[in-house]
């Protein structure tokens, strides 16, 4: 069985080399980045105010976008497809953890840090680019948070703060909104929901958003999560005990309503 697996291996980095290789030389043409975005090229490190550790969690693949070190970035394009020949050590090394995920599955947490809602790989790009390549949408990672400078002129950095204070107490870690108001509007939400007895616990928070995750993806819809998430509740309340189907049914049939939301007044 495992000799097949190395076969398959092959085969599939073949079809992920093409992949990456494709989506490299677009990029490029469109005078656009063809590799994976660098942590060090995206923040400017003398304006990072605290470095903090967070619990081991599962995050959605979607949200990692880059690798800590520029010597990595190269070896993929941007969407984590690889880019060395197949006769390279990366090239075995890459199917030799395909052949993994198709026998026992590629189980260990990768070490990402967090800036600004995204992830930068530390350890583990590999790992994300097979199970990118095979269309996963959660992995377990070990995170360090970058807590960058308050800008008052910059509405991303005011919305990670009112992030930030959300986090703090928040039913759900991670979770990105596209305003201010949002968080409030969640938070009044989830206190309801805390005073009728409802569970703070970490784990199972964390597994509803995951559902959301894969629900979105499902249905084909491309808001914020978050977003997606408290319109949910403000329908159905917060999912404890709500399967994926029920809640990908429900998300699809909110559609028309998601859209006039997210249009402008």
């Amino acid at each position: 069985m495992q000799q097949a697996y190395e076969r398959q291996a092959r085969q599939e980095y073949e079809r992920a080399l093409k992949m990456g290789k494709k989506e490299y030389n677009t990029l490029v043409s469109k005078g656009e980045r063809g590799t994976l975005l660098v942590l060090d090229e995206v923040v400017e490190q003398n304006r990072v105010m605290a470095y903090i550790k967070r619990p081991s969690m599962e995050i959605p693949l979607s949200r990692v976008v880059g690798t800590y070190t520029s010597g990595r970035a190269y070896s993929f394009s941007a969407s984590f497809m690889p880019l060395h020949p197949e006769s390279s050590e990366f090239a075995s090394k890459w199917m030799a953890l395909c052949a993994a995920h198709m026998g026992e599955g590629l189980r260990d947490a990768i070490q990402v840090y967090e800036y600004m809602w995204n992830y930068y790989v530390v350890e583990g790009n590999k790992r994300v680019s097979v199970l990118k390549y095979f269309g996963a949408l959660t992995m377990r990672a070990e995170i360090t948070r970058m807590i960058p400078q308050l800008d008052p002129d910059d509405s991303d950095t005011a919305l990670y703060y009112a992030f930030l204070q959300y986090d703090k107490a928040g039913l759900f870690k991670g979770l990105k909104l596209s305003s201010e108001e949002k968080y409030a509007q969640l938070t009044a939400l989830e206190e309801e929901y805390i005073s009728q007895g409802g569970s703070r616990d970490v784990t199972a928070c964390n597994s509803i958003y995951i559902q959301f995750v894969a629900a979105c993806e499902q249905a084909g819809i491309t808001q914020e999560v978050g977003d997606v998430m408290l319109e949910y509740i403000k329908l159905y309340g917060v999912p404890y005990d709500t399967v994926l189907s029920e809640i990908t049914a429900r998300v699809t049939a909110m559609q028309p309503q998601l859209e006039l939301v997210a249009a402008p007044e």
